[in-house]
């Protein structure tokens, strides 16, 4: 019987030692994601472009490839990203792109001091008064305007993103941006509006 039990014990502990190793394999690529989320987000910060906004809103629920082929079907986004990303398939493509799912607006170090604009806030202000009158509110709380950011979607190594970037509410666009010395640099927009 005591056979038995340890063999029992024995197992139970390989287990948890198996998926236990499992979990922190994935932990890191996670902690990478964001602190290179923060850094790109502060890196973008820094030009004077996004200076005057009052308010950094929230991000919204799907993710940037997911909003960009339903707000901009025409654009191609995806085969314009893959190019962007020098990546050769569509799941990995999708696989990098759900990553950023697990990145919250708290979760970023932020080096500016600019107020937080949470999206279901946001959100519900624009569905409960109307457009016209949501957004007279939205510029009560946010006199400067507000500036929206996707959560970003990086290659495999992280020397190059695609992040949605929207001015202080006028316009915007998907940019990509390459690591170079240690600092985020426009390559290129894939997408430009004015609203």
């Amino acid at each position: 019987m005591s056979r038995n039990i340890l063999r029992i014990v024995v197992l139970v502990t390989g287990l948890f030692i198996a998926f236990g190793c499992q979990e922190s394999k994935n932990q890191p690529v996670v902690d990478t994601f964001t602190v290179k989320s923060s850094q790109l987000i502060n890196q973008i910060l820094l030009d004077k472009e996004f200076f005057d906004c009052s308010c950094f809103l929230g991000f919204p629920e799907q993710t940037l490839l997911e909003l960009a082929e339903l707000t901009y079907p025409e654009s191609k986004i995806r085969t314009r990203s893959l190019d962007a990303l020098e990546i050769n398939d569509l799941n990995t493509l999708d696989s990098l792109d759900r990553l950023s799912r697990n990145l919250n607006v708290a979760d970023l170090q932020l080096s500016f001091d600019i107020d937080l604009l949470p999206r279901a806030m946001f959100d519900s202000i624009l569905r409960k008064h109307g457009s016209v009158r949501g957004k007279e509110i939205l510029w009560e709380k946010c006199p400067e305007g507000w500036l929206y950011m996707s959560r970003p979607v990086f290659n495999k190594d992280y020397t190059t993103a695609i992040i949605e970037v929207s001015v202080c509410s006028p316009g915007g666009s998907v940019k990509v941006y390459d690591l170079i010395d240690g600092n985020w640099v426009l390559r290129e927009r894939l997408i430009s509006w004015i609203s």
